[in-house]
């Protein structure tokens, strides 16, 4: 069963999905990807969800400017549970196909 598209609602509001809680996120290991979402940008950062999982955190590096609501591939390169952070980068260009 495909996950894909994920709808968006309302004025660029995106879904809001139950959270997992942290030790769910933490059964995932750094280099694993995964389906995501981008739900929020900021000058500086860029927020993205992942489906399942599901768990947020930031975009980093290369690839990390995109817009709300583009779909994409992430790869997860650190979590740190104790401070909340969980940390992905765009796999193989990020695009979903």
């Amino acid at each position: 069963m495909s996950t894909w598209p994920v709808p968006v609602v309302g004025h660029g509001q995106l879904p809001s999905p139950p959270a997992v809680p942290a030790p769910e996120a933490t059964r995932s290991l750094p280099g694993e990807t995964y389906d995501a979402i981008v739900t929020g940008r900021t000058p500086s950062s860029t927020f993205a969800r992942v489906i399942t999982p599901t768990v947020g955190g930031m975009l980093v590096g290369r690839g990390a400017d995109r817009d709300v609501g583009e779909q994409l591939r992430v790869k997860l390169v650190s979590t740190n549970m104790k401070r909340g952070f969980i940390d992905f980068v765009a796999a193989g260009g990020g695009v979903v196909g």
